[in-house]
């Protein structure tokens, strides 16, 4: 399976879509961020929804660890942020799990998480006004589907 990153930021809802496919490590997400970070309008605060329902995660503690520290450096004091985990994997459900533990024993960052494996339970939880379960799968699909991949070169 081809390894895949895009996004889509809803930036007047202050959404950003994040979908991955294939073999994921912890450089492949900071990656997306960093890139994300580039955005003009993006803010790290913005709630985030990550697609990793066709990802096999190879991310493990100690890089979970890595991770925290990352978003450490990201987030302002005195921010918040949702993040919704869409999985389908038992595998993903263990990490995003742990990863959500480990962001609860950390003061520092106040990320609220969640693991869902419908749209439908995302659109409910994150309850943004103008963004309802249809619009988010299709939105969903569309990166599938049709992904501006920020892991393959531009073809010039």
């Amino acid at each position: 399976m081809e390894k895949i990153g895009a996004y889509k930021l809803l930036v007047k809802k202050h959404l950003s879509i994040e979908y991955y496919s294939g073999d994921i490590t912890l450089d492949d997400i900071i990656y997306l961020e960093k890139i994300l970070s580039k955005e003009p309008n993006y803010d790290f605060s913005f709630d985030t929804i990550f697609d990793m329902r066709n990802a096999n995660i190879k991310v493990d503690e100690s890089e979970m660890k890595i991770l925290l520290e990352f978003l450490n450096t990201q987030l302002k004091k005195g921010d918040s942020r949702n993040v919704a985990f869409l999985t389908s994997s038992p595998n993903d459900v263990v990490k995003s799990t742990l990863f959500s533990i480990m962001l609860g024993k950390n003061n520092e960052l106040n990320i609220n998480t969640n693991i869902f494996s419908t749209v439908k339970s995302i659109a409910s939880w994150l309850n943004i006004e103008g963004v309802n379960e249809k619009e988010l799968d299709e939105m969903l699909t569309k990166l599938e589907t049709q992904p501006t991949n920020v892991y393959k070169p531009l073809d010039l």
